[in-house]
């Protein structure tokens, strides 16, 4: 387990990100409050978020906001954890909340990464209301025992979530190119080289944002992201080496009657 960064090491950039956050807050969310302790490096926004529910109805509910920490101190440019610190919701897969109360809002590589704009917190905090109006939608769905009970889009958990995005998103890649990715993955995606696709296009004018997202994923489920990658080329090479012709005719490339018996 790495260390936690020392005190003292908050960045000016840091410093001056988290007083621009501390001021959206009091002005356009006084219920939520930013919550900086240097001595133990950690950053959090505590309170409730209201959210709306319909016929001009508001409902207020406890969050917890988690910035980023890493090595070099916390970090307020990186996408946080959010949490529900009150139970509201179960504590269950399908609903998509881990047992500590973290909200499963996607997969870590489909991570929206603007947290770093301007309104990066207003984002985020949008995303939160929406998360929760799913929950509640889900609760009506449940009780009026409508299925699926999830309301949104979604992918299975663990590394199924992780097969299935990497299938939705190789389909249109031929199988060369689909194996030229998976070569690819172990390389430093350099803007100027040429993309795996093997087209004339550079990375950076190209695949660039989609090879990112799916070398994100490999970085946390190699195998399972491999073992994908491998089987939809497999299952391609099939495909492709299937005979085409009528049933009944001869697939001899170049048949030769003369040489027959």
């Amino acid at each position: 387990m790495s260390a936690r960064p020392a005190a003292g090491t908050l960045r000016s950039d840091a410093r001056r990100r988290f007083a621009q956050h501390e001021q959206y807050l009091a002005k356009h969310e006084p219920r939520l409050q930013l919550v900086l302790d240097e001595g133990v490096a950690t950053a959090q926004i505590i309170g409730a978020i209201a959210v709306p529910l319909g016929a001009g109805r508001s409902e207020p509910f406890e969050v917890l906001i988690c910035y980023a920490s890493t090595e070099k101190g916390i970090n307020p440019f990186l996408s946080p954890e959010t949490y529900d610190p009150a139970g509201r919701f179960p504590r269950d897969a399908d609903r998509h909340v881990e047992g500590d109360g973290r909200f499963c809002m996607w997969l870590p590589h489909t991570d929206p990464r603007d947290f770093d704009q301007p309104d990066g917190l207003a984002r985020h905090l949008e995303r939160i209301r929406e998360f929760i109006t799913l929950q509640i939608t889900c609760e009506d769905r449940i009780a009026r025992d409508i299925t699926p009970h999830w309301p949104g889009q979604e992918w299975g958990h663990g590394d199924e979530g992780y097969r299935e995005w990497v299938r939705q998103h190789v389909d249109g890649l031929t199988t060369s190119q689909v194996a030229r990715f998976a070569l690819a993955l172990d390389s430093p995606p350099f803007p100027r080289m040429p993309c795996p696709c093997g087209g004339r296009r550079k990375l950076a004018d190209c695949h660039r944002q989609w090879f990112q997202a799916l070398r994100a994923a490999a970085h946390q489920r190699k195998n399972t992201v491999w073992q994908e990658l491998h089987q939809i080329v497999m299952a391609k090479n099939a495909v492709e080496l299937t005979p085409t012709s009528p049933p009944g005719a001869s697939t001899d490339p170049d048949p030769d009657p003369g040489n027959a018996g």
